[in-house]
Order: structure tokens, then sequence, then C-alpha cells
């Protein structure tokens, strides 16, 4: 099996500042435990920058995935998704265009991640949140055929319209290691990952982290705790045959 799981939200919790997220007690013993089962294979999965997120999440034999699967690493594999100069020059131009609109709100925060930007919103004061979310829908209606801006947890993302993320990030994995789409099991917390639930089809293993009802999860839980109490029951399990 591919176990396949994203950071922020789903192994760690959610913080006011990104740079301060840290694993939750056990995350990374849990799934240090899991890739060392027989069968078992384990990524990591964020829109963090690759050394950003092995940087946190410090786990032996496992692949590690940032930007969203843009930069692979891990078990024999080594992957970049090459992207046309054409693409880099829109998501900059687009964000210079953001920062200089919406810097001056306070708690505004802006991270260059390499192929994406993205601006965390949820340090900014309420009534500013909607005025942020107000230029990017408006932003997003004026229409650019080489960007997409995306929406998550309190923040907005512009990359590449070709970039297609994490469920291109995880089939990759799986084709190349001969797993068939039920042997799949993903979780996350945003609404990258529910996309990539979309993507991956019925009979991959989804699971949601959060607060919400999720039609495309198959499980939902309500915080990275409970998932590290599934992985280890789960494990227990599987130990059992």
């Amino acid at each position: 099996m591919l176990f396949c799981f994203d950071f922020d939200g789903t192994l760690s919790d959610i913080v006011k500042n990104p740079d301060k997220a840290q694993p939750v007690k056990n995350a990374e013993k849990s799934v240090e435990r899991l890739a060392a089962l027989k069968g078992c294979m384990v990524c990591v999965i964020s829109g963090r920058r690759i050394y950003d997120l092995k940087k946190r999440f410090k786990v032996k034999n496992i692949i590690y995935c940032g930007n969203h699967g843009a930069e692979i690493q891990g078990r024999g594999i080594s992957y970049r998704f090459r992207l046309d100069e054409a693409y880099k020059k829109s998501v900059k131009c687009a964000s210079f265009l953001v920062w200089g609109a919406l810097k001056k709100i306070p708690g505004f925060i802006k991270e260059n991640k390499g192929y994406v930007t993205a601006f965390h919103y949820r340090n900014v004061s309420a009534p500013d949140r909607l005025k942020v979310e107000r230029w990017f829908r408006n932003f997003a209606d004026a229409g650019n055929s080489m960007i997409r801006i995306r929406k998550g947890n309190k923040v907005f993302e512009i990359l590449p319209a070709i970039f297609t993320g994490k469920a291109q990030a995880i089939r990759l994995i799986a084709e190349k290691e001969q797993i068939p789409e039920q042997g799949v099991f993903f979780a996350g917390d945003d609404t990258t990952d529910i996309e990539a639930f979309k993507e991956l089809g019925k009979k991959t293993v989804k699971v949601f982290i959060g607060r919400k009802t999720v039609t495309a999860a198959d499980m939902l839980l309500k915080s990275p705790q409970e998932l590290v109490l599934l992985l280890e029951i789960m494990m227990d399990l599987m130990k059992e045959g």
C-alpha cells in the first residue's frame, strides 16, 4: 500500500504562523513505524517547499513531496516538475500585483515557494479578511490563462495553470511502484486535498481531517491527533494479519 499524508493540518496542527508548524505528538513515530512495515510505502505531500518539509518532519525511508508534488524525493525517486519560463513570469507578475495591492494589511503574509506563491491571511482582522477574499475573487474573475488561483485554509495560492497538484504526484508514485488505486490511502485537511480526493477516484481511500463534512472523503476525523490514533489501530490490525 501507499500511504500519503498532507502535513499542515494533517500531521501538524494549524498554527497562526506557518513557520511555527511542527508534527503533533507521536506523528513522526507512527509514520516511521508504518514505513517499516512490509508492503507499506509512505509519502508526505505538502504545499511547502521540499527542503522546508524535510526540516519539519524528520522520518527516514519515506517519500517527500513539496510544492503540492512538483518536487519529489526519496525511496529511489527524484522528480522535479519542469516549468516553462512564460509560466514562471506570469506567476511572478501576478504575485507582484497582489503584494502591491494588499501588503499594507496587518497580518497579511507572502510566502514564495518557487513554483507557487502563497498569501496567508489567518492573522488578518475579520473585516480585512473579507477585503482579501473579495480582492482575490475579483482578481480571478479578471482572467489569466497562464495562472490559477487556489483557495486554501486562510490562504490563497497563485500557481501555473498547467500544474495539477497532489493527485498527479500520488499517481506518479503509485504507477512507479505498481500500486493499484485501491492500495492508495490519502489523508488531508484542505481544499487542495479535497481537489485531489476528487481527482483520485472512488477506489482510493480518502480521509479528511477537520470539522466539516466532505462528501469526497471516505472517512472524517476531527484532528491530526485522531489520525495518529487511527494509524496505530490500523498497524495493530495489520500485524495481527
